[in-house]
């Protein structure tokens, strides 16, 4: 079986023209600004744009190429798949390394600690290989919103304007 290297999310990531991977803003929590007294449903998600990273090392040889696929799942703080992807990648005698990317546009907003889990197997296999696993705390900043409508009515009070 392949050797994992590296598996996180992250707020970005820039592949440079040498071909290495870098990093930018490892996700290790997330923090939510939520107005207070709002309810927020359990399978409620923001726009959150981010990226698992995983790398992968092959450290023997093969007799003929075989495609690997990978699947990522990020569970709830309730036991929920939420979300996930999978993706597939050709192992060769070629390459020593093998890097996956799965982009998400949006986070889940559930409150506590998301087990995001990364899975392998061979395309001709049928049982998956738990092979990471990576926790990511969301936490809900309960914040005073002042009314709207307040500004806007002492805004339209009259003026009295001196001569």
């Amino acid at each position: 079986m392949m050797k994992l290297m590296l598996f996180a999310p992250c707020e970005k990531l820039i592949i440079g023209k040498d071909n290495h991977s870098s990093l930018i803003t490892v996700l290790e929590h997330i923090q939510l600004d939520i107005k207070a007294g709002a309810e927020i449903p359990n399978d409620a998600a923001a726009p959150y744009r981010w990226t698992v990273i995983s790398l992968f090392h092959r450290d023997f040889e093969i007799d003929k190429p075989t495609d690997y696929e990978t699947k990522v799942e990020l569970i709830s703080p309730s036991g929920k798949a939420n979300m996930g992807g999978t993706t597939v990648f050709n192992v060769t005698n070629e390459h020593y390394n093998f890097r996956n990317l799965l982009d998400f546009p949006v986070m889940p907003v559930e409150a506590g600690i998301h087990k995001l889990m990364l899975y392998l197997k061979k395309m001709e296999e049928e049982n998956w290989e738990q092979v990471g696993e990576y926790p990511i705390r969301v936490v809900h900043n309960f914040v005073e919103v002042e009314d709207e409508n307040k500004n806007e009515v002492e805004s339209e009070q009259p003026v009295e304007v001196a001569n």
